[in-house]
């Protein structure tokens, strides 16, 4: 079935498109992981080393920082949108179809954020390889598909379908922002913890799951903007607590996603990508080529967007196993020692970018059980993709042989 899926003209062109844009992907995620780490002022190093403060330089670069890897980042899905259409349209068509899906790409992804108010300052968190793939990829695939149905079918209105695309993504984003309601485009399990409440060990696993199965498309997860942070009432209630007792053995919630799905389900990025990067180094790592080679760096802060867009994990029906597995795996370990009370619940907020083994270490203020699960968690993740790697990179060999045969 993978083979067949491959072998589609569709999914061909799509990866190919991704190849194309190969290079400029890596110096996006590469700047990002800079950016999210070093110059973010809540990032990882920054907070660790307090570099905003012994570095003056630091503050003064941020902005021009984060808007560079804003345009960056930008033009990795511009470009991955405009050769998507124009390896699908016929050649006469291919300019105005490339405008088109160009435009309404833009026009969507930018439209929800200024209607809601969102400072221009804060954009670029909307559009980052923060955490798994770009999630506007997903739209981006359905533009283009769309734009080439429609101008390889009416190709002679080129101008008619152009504007009728670009208005109707307009109109109807302005209706999405308008007519639903806020809590459904962002922090869903938040909204719906007073119902979930006691039944919070099930509702995680079905979150994740949820969560990794869109990432899986390009499309951004129900339970926040790349991370599984949530702003729900048990987050809010047991830090107050933990700050005013100074212990976390009496929490009131000590099973939430903050303290299981983002401390030790999220290394790497949603479906644990650190331990697929790990999977691919160690299958590939005699090959100069390996996409791991560009991706560990970026995985081991959660920036995994490269590996899955290169080896390819998004779009792949090889990879969707390991992808939900080991994000549920990770998720029912630290639950099942929670719930024995040997793992304190993790409370306290650490950056995004903080290296997923070490996030469970320091939500515990420094709990060494907490240390062992985080790397638990990594290894079992670690063995969950194993066999699927090697059959993913062994497709991925024959079919360049095959292509350097034919070429």
């Amino acid at each position: 079935m993978n083979r067949w899926w491959l072998a589609h003209r569709t999914v061909q062109q799509l990866y190919a498109a991704l190849r194309q844009l190969q290079t400029l992907l890596y110096g996006a995620a590469g700047l990002a992981t800079v950016n999210l780490t070093i110059f973010a002022k809540h990032g990882f190093l920054n907070q660790i080393f307090s570099l905003s403060t012994t570095i003056p330089l630091l503050k003064l670069l941020a902005p021009f920082i984060a808007q560079l890897s804003f345009l960056l980042n930008l033009a990795v899905l511009l470009g991955f949108a405009g050769l998507f259409t124009a390896r699908l349209v016929r050649p006469q068509f291919r300019v105005p179809a490339c405008s088109s899906a160009i435009v309404a790409l833009v026009l969507l992804r930018f439209t929800e954020p200024v209607m809601l108010d969102v400072d221009v300052l804060q954009l670029p968190r909307f559009l980052n390889l923060e955490g798994q793939v770009l999630p506007s990829f997903g739209g981006a695939i359905i533009l283009g598909l769309i734009t080439s149905w429609l101008f390889n079918r009416w190709g002679r209105y080129a101008t008619a379908l152009l504007l009728g695309e670009v208005g109707l993504v307009f109109g109807g984003t302005i209706l999405w922002v308008l007519l639903v309601p806020d809590w459904s485009r962002g922090d869903l399990y938040g909204a719906l913890w007073p119902i979930l409440g006691r039944h919070a060990p099930l509702w995680i696993v079905v979150c994740v799951m949820v969560n990794c199965f869109l990432n899986l498309i390009g499309m951004t997860g129900t339970i926040g903007a790349g991370n599984y942070n949530g702003g729900s009432v048990a987050v809010h209630q047991n830090l107050s607590y933990a700050l005013t007792t100074h212990h976390l053995t009496r929490v009131p919630w000590p099973i939430n996603l903050h303290a299981i799905a983002t401390t030790y389900a999220n290394t790497g990025g949603p479906g644990m990508l650190l331990a697929a990067v790990l999977a691919v180094w160690l299958l590939t790592r005699h090959q100069a080529q390996s996409p791991a080679r560009a991706s560990k760096w970026p995985a081991l802060f959660n920036v995994g967007a490269p590996l899955t867009l290169t080896l390819p994990i998004m779009l792949n029906p090889i990879m969707v196993v390991p992808f939900v597995t080991s994000s549920v795996v990770a998720c029912l370990i630290p639950i099942g020692l929670t719930t024995v009370r040997w793992l304190p619940p993790s409370v306290y907020p650490v950056p995004a970018t903080t290296p997923g083994f070490l996030r469970g270490f320091l939500a515990t203020n420094g709990n060494l059980v907490a240390l062992f699960v985080g790397c638990l968690t990594v290894v079992v993740a670690v063995a969950i993709y194993w066999p699927f790697v090697k059959l993913a990179v062994q497709q991925l060999e024959d079919k360049n042989e095959h292509d350097e045969t034919m070429g």
